[in-house]
């Protein structure tokens, strides 16, 4: 743009030097004012542009905010909520590995709204999950034996694998129904216990169907949960009995969902504080 304007400065220059030699002061003073009227279009076409970037620059960060885009990602960052993964479950390690490419591109989604919409608090608790999520599933992604493993449930779950991820997303009301109760310093240990309950109703679905693949499946959700809950939750574990006293605070959800992930309610739960 500099240059631009610097190459306008040297014609406009060359041009009096050369008309003030050939020209009648009448010719050139008309001549002037034309010059004068073709820089003020030059300048208002710079900055026609540079508003057009910056208005560019506002309409990626409106996408990049947008709450059903990064839901979507969101959704797509656990194999048991991704919408596509249910719909067609993968048969074969190359389309495993077309989700784990997909993976990628649900986390820089996530990590670009979490950099760029969120406070700092929130930041901070969406990367401690983000985190967790990303150190679990670069594991699976990152070897054939894992990834035949992930391969392996997925084909003992069949077509009980939309009842296990519903559990997933009865999680995501449950963290929907804590973000108003109140007093507010019961919304973290019931955003616990409520993990707890739903762990263990998947834990037992899984104990019907595929009972070898129990400990990896508690493994995965440690993966991505636990460094936030290990970080949290304190007395309000799964060998406490903390949770059987207030457990029942938290109603149904009966709304629709807000998001269907259930990794930003808890950011929600963590920024009402």
């Amino acid at each position: 743009m500099i240059r631009r304007v610097n190459k306008f400065n040297s014609i406009y220059l060359n041009w009096i030097r050369i008309s003030s030699e050939k020209m009648s002061i009448q010719s050139l003073r008309s001549s002037l004012i034309t010059v004068a009227i073709t820089g003020i279009i030059f300048m208002l076409q710079i900055q026609l542009s540079i508003t057009g970037n910056v208005g560019q620059k506002n309409i990626n960060q409106t996408n990049i905010c947008n709450k059903k885009q990064v839901d979507k990602c969101a959704i797509s960052l656990v194999p048991l909520t991704d919408p596509e993964l249910l719909q067609r479950p993968p048969k074969t390690l190359a389309d495993l590995d077309h989700w784990c490419r997909k993976f990628k591109r649900s986390e820089k989604c996530v990590r670009q709204y979490s950099d760029q919409c969120l406070a700092s608090e929130s930041r901070r608790t969406l990367s401690i999950v983000l985190y967790s999520i990303s150190k679990t599933l670069r594991r699976y992604c990152g070897q054939t034996k894992r990834k035949q493993e992930l391969l392996n449930l997925s084909h003992c779950l069949d077509n009980d694998l939309t009842n296990v991820s519903k559990v997933l997303f009865e999680l995501s009301g449950d963290m929907h129904a804590i973000r108003t109760i109140e007093p507010a310093n019961m919304r973290i240990p019931l955003c616990c216990c409520g993990y707890q309950r739903r762990k263990e109703v998947m834990i037992n679905l899984l104990e019907h169907k595929c009972s070898t693949f129990v400990e990896m499946m508690e493994t995965m959700l440690q993966g991505f949960t636990g460094d936030l809950f290990n970080y949290v939750c304190g007395d309000y574990t799964e060998d406490s009995d903390k949770c059987q006293y207030i457990i029942d605070k938290i109603k149904p959800w009966t709304k629709p969902l807000e998001w269907k992930s259930f990794i930003l309610p808890v950011v929600q739960i963590v920024e009402s504080l």
